[in-house]
């Protein structure tokens, strides 16, 4: 039973052999942050987690076949945590044990909370308004049926009892047809049930199919027989191959008589140097004091040698190709330094004439607008006083008793006047536009310097505006810090790879010259010491690393020497046997090593020295017993005669048994002649079936009743889908528009909704809203509405992000999970990642679990700063550091 109550999140994340990651046990807390380069393992994690938590995959495909083993442990689900490990059978996954939540944590919902590679998509192209509603309203929709049901259909009626009514147009007249020819086909069946005994005929085609089955079983247990022989030589062949040959056993039987041989040899020359020792006890004692000499001069040459080997270390932490990197890359730094600085006045120069116009281009179509529709002028004052006039006219004419005349101006009096009061009207409606026109005529006045405007040089203005535009956007000052920045870290990484300290910018052509002359003087040095070395004569072989006790004298060395002269003959047979009891002490002791390498190959342990032999029968004996029974399983295989090709590996019910195949081949070669039998009695309604059918005149019976047949079922299931189709598009048409109405208008309502805008703000510092258009997205900031595909690739991430975050807060309510995001702010302007950050740190402030996986220093930078309020819910994890001696990352 799931637990309703605590927030769903992966508390330890433990693989093995998981791509470049050799094993890694991870326990999480609420940010955990994964930092390595490229190529370091984050996209196998993020893969490794998808497998092991959701029965479906499709969401984040493709993804690889993994061959790690490992599991995920998920707290939230029970009383206990429970363990998804990566190839489990028989146990439901995360995404299955959510489909039986009631709560806001859907299937769809997870699979937005994860984001694979970088891809912050939510649907195809980017942002998909079918990807949004399955989010939101836990169901796919229908906005491709209604293409996909013909006019026909939609205009088709059903009755209370399933009848269907239709023009015979399109699929109204193709089931019409397909009700005439299953009529006619049935039938011709009966006329063939009447006319042939087809209950005969269909037991022995019966009788025979049941034959074949079993035939095909037995061919089948035959197939995998072959199998699991093939499978048994194999094994058997690589305990073979793992295996010496019996050649080389005899070759090291050989090698082992010839050790024991020479230990009895050695044994003999210890035994003459003994007899020698009583005359030579002078002997001994000078020759023991020339080999004490001969021992310091050895250990000089070494001590000389360790020396020079000290140095050209020294040498080899400098090499010459760092110094010209190092060379190059500060003359380049350099170079970039002063366009840089250029670039950047001639940028501040251009923003600040540019600011002084950036009213122009709204002013100027609002100018436009108004020239379009101009407001209406004040009225002349020679209407009034025209209508004065005839007012006066008509009270002349009353008082002076001419009624006709009075009554005649009175008339245009009152035209010309109630004219003057319309006119007089318009202009005071548009008197603001006429003030707002006299103010644009002054402003682009003053911007021109002249006393007229006109249109063409508002267009030369905005012209002007235009190019410094143009000419601002082609200065990429951003690039050219990023190169800076860059060449610097290289040149302090090439210093602290040369074994420099990082010294100060002023002082990094003062400083690579002391590191050429530090180079010198190291050449030199190493060149004395070797004409030392040299003239000690001494080979490299020959050096002794022990201190003797004493130092190297070359005068008592000739001394001891000539002393010694005196006992040639003795000295010189002593010192043969000594050679001679020498190299074959080293050639035991070499055969020794070499012998048991060679026993560890042959068996994969160590074995002692007094098992060898017994060892070399054993693996001789076992060599012959897997050669024996790997050639009667070819014999036996091939007995089988079953190409590889035809192999199957998953075991039959049926086991093989050759004489049951023969026997059920005889059967069918029995009932197959019954059969013929009988259709040679019915040649007389062969012509009447090919005709229906189609079949093959030639055909036997059996054929052209199973054509017969099979073409009935095949109009009859015809018939079937296509009323199946006409009922399902009549139903789903009658539904369709209104739902699809309801479901648009909960979209907009939820994009609307504070929980979206709020993270959409927050996270751009633009963009104030989102709504749908059509089948896209269009997006709204203080300037206007623009389609969500014009957006940039960063500014399209951005809101994508945005749309997770807001989903997560406004579908969860009070539950909580986790948010996997694999470098979700890779293309993200560096400007706007603080914000991203930040968003994510007060999610698991806010009880969300955030695993974010990077190979951006900036982010992990981020991260580190604007994570220690956390304290220990914040954990690192650095991929760069697990090798195969380090494998457990606790940060």
């Amino acid at each position: 039973m799931v637990d309703e109550r605590r927030p769903i999140r992966i508390s330890t994340v433990s693989v093995r052999n998981l791509g470049p990651i050799p094993e890694i046990h991870a326990s999480l807390a609420d940010l955990n942050i994964f930092y390595g380069p490229n190529e370091s393992g984050k996209t196998f994690l993020v893969e490794f987690i998808i497998q092991s938590l959701f029965s479906k995959t499709t969401y984040w495909a493709p993804l690889r076949q993994l061959a790690a083993q490992g599991m995920v442990v998920v707290e939230g689900l029970d009383r206990s945590p429970v363990e998804f490990p990566l190839n489990q059978r028989g146990k439901p996954k995360l995404d299955e044990l959510l489909e039986r939540r009631s709560t806001g944590l859907t299937v769809p919902l997870a699979r937005v909370l994860v984001v694979r590679a970088a891809d912050v998509s939510i649907g195809g192209d980017g942002l998909s308004k079918d990807a949004i509603k399955e989010v939101f309203l836990r169901k796919r929709f229908f906005e491709t049926l209604r293409g996909r049901i013909s006019r026909v259909v939609q205009k088709a009626t059903l009755t209370e009892e399933g009848l269907i009514y239709i023009n015979r147009q399109g699929e109204g007249k193709q089931r019409a047809e397909y009700m005439e020819k299953l009529q006619n086909l049935n039938n011709f069946i009966d006329r063939i049930q009447r006319e042939f005994q087809v209950s005969e005929l269909m037991e022995l085609k019966i009788q025979r199919e049941g034959v074949v089955r079993k035939i095909e079983q037995q061919q089948r247990a035959k197939r995998y027989e072959a199998y699991r022989i093939s499978q048994e030589m194999e094994n058997l062949k690589a305990e073979l191959a793992g295996m010496p040959r019996l050649d080389e056993i005899e070759h090291v039987k050989e090698r082992l008589s010839l050790y024991h041989k020479n230990q009895r040899q050695l044994r003999e020359i210890q035994r003459q140097l003994k007899a020698l020792e009583p005359s030579l006890s002078r002997l001994g004692e000078l020759q023991e004091q020339i080999h004490q000499q001969v021992m310091a001069k050895r250990h000089l040459a070494y001590r000389v040698s360790k020396q020079i080997d000290l140095l050209e270390e020294q040498i080899q932490a400098m090499p010459e190709k760092d110094l010209r990197d190092l060379d190059i890359t500060i003359r380049e730094y350099q170079t970039e330094k002063g366009r840089y600085e250029t670039l950047k006045s001639q940028r501040e120069k251009i923003e600040g004439e540019l600011s002084q116009l950036l009213w122009v281009p709204e002013a100027a179509l609002r100018y436009q607008e108004i020239l379009n529709n101009p407001p209406i002028q004040m009225p002349s004052l020679a209407v009034p006083l025209l209508s004065l006039a005839f007012l006066l006219a008509s009270v002349a004419g009353f008082l002076l008793d001419e009624k006709v005349l009075g009554g005649v101006m009175l008339l245009p009096f009152l035209l010309s006047f109630g004219y003057y009061l319309w006119r007089l009207n318009r202009a005071l409606r548009d008197s603001p536009k006429m003030r707002e026109l006299q103010v644009l005529e002054e402003r682009f006045r003053k911007a021109l310097d002249r006393e007229a405007v006109v249109l063409s040089d508002i267009e030369e203005l905005k012209r002007r505006v235009t190019e410094k535009e143009t000419l601002l956007k082609g200065i990429d000052l951003e690039s050219l810090k990023v190169s800076l920045e860059s060449k610097s870290k290289t040149i302090g990484m090439l210093f602290e790879k040369l074994g420099a300290e990082v010294y100060p910018e002023d002082q990094w052509t003062k400083a690579l010259q002391g590191l050429y002359e530090q180079r010198a003087r190291l050449h030199s040095e190493i060149q004395s010491k070797r004409e030392f070395l040299s003239s000690l004569q001494v080979k490299p072989t020959e050096y002794f690393s022990e201190d003797p006790g004493i130092e190297f004298d070359e005068d008592t060395f000739q001394r001891l020497q000539q002393e010694v002269e005196g006992l040639r003959d003795r000295a010189i047979r002593h010192e043969q046997l000594r050679e001679q009891w020498q190299a074959l002490k080293e050639t035991i002791e070499e055969d020794r090593r070499e012998l048991s390498e060679i026993f560890t190959k042959f068996t994969g342990r160590k074995v002692e020295e007094e098992q060898w032999e017994t060892t070399l029968r054993t693996l001789a004996d076992r060599v012959r017993e897997v050669e024996g029974l790997i050639g009667r399983l070819e014999g036996k295989l091939k007995g089988l005669e079953v190409p590889p090709e035809e192999y199957i590996t998953e075991e039959p019910e049926a086991r093989y048994n050759s004489q049951l195949l023969n026997d059920l081949r005889a059967e069918e070669g029995r009932i197959q002649e019954l059969i013929s039998e009988k259709e040679r009695a019915l040649e007389g309604l062969r012509s009447a079936v090919v005709q229906i059918t189609g079949a093959d005149y030639s055909s036997e019976w059996n054929t052209l009743i199973d054509a017969l047949y099979d073409k009935r079922q095949e109009v009859l299931k015809d018939l079937r889908e296509l009323n199946a189709r006409i009922v399902a598009g009549v139903l789903i048409t009658q539904h369709l528009q209104a739902m699809q109405e309801e479901e648009d208008r909960q979209i907009e309502g939820l994009l609307n909704s504070r929980e979206f805008l709020d993270h959409l703000w927050s996270i751009t510092k633009r963009y104030r809203g989102i709504q749908i258009k059509d089948e896209g997205f269009e997006i709204k900031d203080d300037f206007g509405v623009f389609p969500f595909s014009a957006l940039s690739t960063g500014a399209q991430e951005q809101v994508l992000l945005a749309l997770r975050l807001g989903m997560a807060t406004r579908l969860s309510g009070h539950d909580r999970m986790f948010m996997i995001l694999d470098d979700a702010f890779q293309h993200v302007d560096w400007q706007k990642r603080p914000a991203l950050v930040q968003a994510l740190v007060e999610m698991a402030k806010d009880g969300w679990q955030v695993i974010y996986l990077t190979m951006d220093d900036h982010i992990r930078d981020l991260f580190h700063k604007q994570a220690r309020t956390l304290g220990d819910r914040y954990k690192f994890f650095d991929l760069k550091v697990l090798t195969e001696d380090q494998r457990r990352l606790f940060y």
